[in-house]
């Protein structure tokens, strides 16, 4: 009796939506959808009012380890080829420091605050 294909559904990570780049194609493989690392860190940090650091450990913990099938998604972190070539863990790669915001007084009296 022949074997019978292998289902799959492609998952979502819910909660992430805004985290969302785009599907992956590979050869032979099911299509997965894909979720930007860096942002899918600021949304738990948002949303869950934790420091980098746990929002880092939950995502690698709960959804990235979490296999659910050849349909899991991916969350991919940007980088150049040279450090993705340097890279010696299975880590992410350093978030870039982001560019101080500098405060803003829209008020010309501060008694107005």
């Amino acid at each position: 009796m022949p074997k019978k294909p292998e289902l799959h559904k492609t998952l979502r990570a819910d909660g992430f939506e805004s985290a969302f780049l785009g599907v992956i194609h590979r050869c032979g493989q099911p299509t997965v959808y894909i979720y930007d690392y860096h942002q899918s860190v600021d949304i738990l940090m948002s949303r869950d009012d934790v420091s980098q650091e746990d929002a880092e450990e939950y995502l690698e913990f709960n959804t990235i380890q979490a296999w659910m099938g050849k349909g899991t998604p991916g969350f991919l972190v940007r980088c150049t080829l040279e450090e993705a070539d340097d890279a010696e863990t299975d880590g992410p790669v350093e978030k870039p420091p982001q560019p101080e915001l500098e405060e803003v007084n829209d008020y010309e009296d501060e008694d107005e605050l």
